[in-house]
């Protein structure tokens, strides 16, 4: 077994052999929030020359110089049908600017000439494949197309249409894609590295995503006090909790009022979410959202307790009244004496908004 960071375009351009998913492998299966969470991590890179780790690539060796994607292929293909909308793009506006040009770019995706006809260097499962080639070769769409492969390009290209992103911004964000690139030996199980990456231990809860996200960058030091203050105390609000179930319910409810644009979709979607509030929206510190998250959580706790409190309906209802926004253009009303007594007598919360 080889491992190695690697740049995931210098992955796909390398080399003369297919690139093939397994049949054992599931179809297609990504979709717009997929797709839409993609897109905002390319742009996000390409506007400020970073780099964004892809998620693992496990590959082994097939026929040939081929390989088989034992695990990645949602993304590799998604990536893909970035790569060829961005094609399409320079093609009809022109644009080169300091992309490669709409030829080099579908070379990434197309491997040298095999007894005279090109061909994707990316083999899809036989239900999504055809639908794809057809595509990459520019050739008439396939009768039997797969919806998933079609919908995702028609999304880049809505994408990019909407002038969101230059092409020279998603040329730099896909050059900052890099990926943990897994090359199996023959000898190797691949069934039983795919388990070990994708089966074994215990999933990181919305919780600790969100954590981390906002604790990781900063000095070891600054670490630990805002864990201290603030990220210990949430935690301890909700007693045992396994599994973070209902810390990881107040974080879902914090974004239904702070970011009422987008809605996360239950428990799984509530990271995705939380990260593009952080990067599109929020315009406070760490500090003052750290403080604001630990109050509406002190609240949300004794939701867990007293069903009056979920009950109580009058201008104290947090879920209707919430902290002062840190939110330039959303500013709410201050809260009345009412109000601030209620919440320390009830909740030990002295309200200063």
């Amino acid at each position: 077994m080889n491992v190695r960071q690697e740049k995931l375009l210098d992955f796909m351009a390398e080399g003369a052999g297919q690139l093939r998913i397994p049949v054992f492998q599931r179809p297609y299966s990504w979709g717009a929030d997929q797709c839409g969470e993609l897109w905002r991590d390319v742009c996000r890179a390409g506007k400020g020359s970073l780099q964004h780790f892809a998620g693992p690539l496990i590959c082994m060796p097939a026929e040939g110089a081929s390989l088989y994607v034992v695990d990645g292929q949602q993304r590799l293909i998604t990536v893909s049908l970035l790569i060829l909308a961005l094609a399409e793009h320079i093609e009809a506006s022109g644009a080169d600017g300091a992309t490669p040009g709409a030829s080099a770019l579908r070379s990434i995706l197309l491997m040298p000439s095999c007894e005279g006809a090109a061909r994707p260097k990316l083999t899809l499962s036989a239900a999504d494949d055809a639908a794809y080639s057809a595509l990459v070769l520019s050739e008439p769409p396939a009768r039997d197309g797969s919806a998933r492969v079609l919908d995702n390009l028609g999304f880049f290209r809505s994408a990019l249409s909407s002038g969101e992103a230059s092409a020279e911004q998603l040329w730099r964000g896909l050059r900052g894609l890099y990926v943990l690139l897994v090359e199996l030996d023959p000898a190797d199980e691949p069934q039983g590295v795919f388990e070990s990456l994708n089966s074994k231990g215990v999933q990181l809860t919305t919780a600790d995503l969100c954590r981390n996200y906002l604790l990781s960058a900063l000095p070891s030091r600054e670490q630990e006090r805002l864990y201290g203050e603030y990220w210990e105390p949430i935690e301890d609000l909700f007693g045992d909790d396994p599994g973070s179930l209902r810390l990881n319910n107040a974080i879902l409810g914090w974004l239904t009022v702070r970011f009422r644009r987008i809605r996360a979709k239950g428990d799984r979607q509530a990271f995705a979410v939380f990260k593009r509030y952080m990067q599109e929206e929020y315009r406070g510190s760490l500090e003052e959202l750290l403080g604001e998250l630990y109050s509406f959580c002190a609240v949300w706790a004794e939701n867990y307790r007293y069903h009056a409190v979920k009950a109580y309906k009058s201008a104290a209802n947090w879920a209707t009244l919430g902290a002062k926004t840190l939110v330039s253009d959303r500013p709410l009303k201050p809260v009345s004496e009412q109000v601030k007594r209620f919440y320390a007598q009830y909740f030990g919360i002295n309200v200063k908004w």
